[in-house]
């Protein structure tokens, strides 16, 4: 899948409402995005089509393993970069936003780099 900042906010979307339920519905993501229920339409035959999410018969979506695979790792650098932000001082507000932001400009090679790398600051400062 091409990078495209909509469609993985789609799909962490889906994503964060399936942790509670096995099937979503396009008012929930409408409502979670603040989006209308056309714009969600048309996304959800584009995600379909790119074989990232079924759409059943009831109208539910449910993520494909590749859409669940791209959606977690979004979703775990989005928590990862809000827990930095925080820590920082940053306020929660700004620290969601900006954590989304972060999640989508990082290449997962990249993330895990800066990942290794904060993880050996913080050994230093610990050992002190």
């Amino acid at each position: 899948m091409k990078r495209y900042e909509s469609r993985e906010n789609y799909l962490v979307a889906i994503y964060i409402l399936s942790k509670d339920k096995h099937e979503v519905h396009p008012v929930e993501i409408s409502e979670m995005l603040d989006f209308k229920l056309p714009s969600v339409s048309y996304m959800m035959n584009v995600l379909n089509e790119d074989k990232l999410i079924i759409r059943g018969q009831n109208g539910s979506i449910i993520l494909t393993d590749e859409g669940k695979n791209i959606a977690d790792k979004l979703h775990r650098k989005r928590c990862y970069f809000m827990n930095i932000l925080l820590k920082a001082g940053v306020d929660k507000i700004k620290a969601e936003e900006e954590a989304c932001s972060m999640e989508h400009a990082l290449s997962d090679s990249s993330f895990e780099k800066l990942q290794e790398l904060l993880k050996r600051v913080e050994m230093l400062y610990d050992s002190d």
